[in-house]
């Protein structure tokens, strides 16, 4: 319930005329006629996300195959 009041107690303070709001899509609130949401134009932000774990010699294939993912992703957008 905390996660879910930090993002719906901004987006009263927007409903309100109060202030404007950024954040990332997928924190969004549902459609609301009092609020509208925009895309910023570019540059756009970005943001990294890392996976982290201690012992990879157990560690599910799972986790090792979003770990090859994500480090190919990394590369490529250092590219």
């Amino acid at each position: 319930m905390c996660g879910f009041r930090a993002v719906t107690r901004p987006m009263e303070f927007v409903a309100a005329g109060l202030c404007v709001a950024l954040m990332p899509q997928l924190a969004l609130p549902r459609a609301s006629p009092d609020i509208v949401a925009r895309p910023l134009a570019a540059p756009q932000l970005t943001r990294f996300i890392y996976a982290v774990r201690i012992d990879t010699r157990h560690a599910p294939r799972a986790v090792l195959d979003l770990e090859r993912i994500l480090a190919a992703q990394a590369l490529a957008a250092l590219s």
